[in-house]
Formats: structure tokens, C-alpha cells, sequence
């Protein structure tokens, strides 16, 4: 009996995005999170924004 095939994956439209962190930085940064009540990813959007907007990016970020 032959396998059956794997569904495609579903294209979102997005992207990801990964980096390379020592185990140090990554526990402190969910450290950094868990403060702040929120998620790493939320934030490192939030971080994001405010750094752009402090070096004259005016525009605001997309949606995620």
C-alpha cells in the first residue's frame, strides 16, 4: 500500500524570521518579557517600534 501524501502547507502570506541567541540572552530576554506581562515576540515588535521611532522612522509598523 502506497503513502499517502502530505497535505501542502498553507501559505499565510508571512514570513519568520529567526535569531541566533546564546541560551543566556534568550533567558533574559523571557525574563525581559515576563516583566513586561507579554510575550517574547510582542515584545520584541513593541522594542522594534520604539527603537524605529527614535531614529526618525515616522511611519508606523504594519500588522504583524
Amino acid at each position: 500500500m502506497a503513502k499517502a501524501k502530505k497535505p501542502a502547507p498553507k501559505k499565510s502570506g508571512g514570513t519568520t524570521r529567526a535569531l541566533r541567541m546564546s541560551r543566556e540572552y534568550a533567558e533574559w530576554l523571557r525574563k525581559a518579557a515576563a516583566r513586561d506581562r507579554s510575550s517574547v515576540a510582542a515584545f520584541l515588535d513593541r522594542a522594534a517600534a520604539f527603537y524605529a521611532k527614535s531614529i526618525g522612522i515616522e511611519e508606523e509598523a504594519p500588522p504583524r
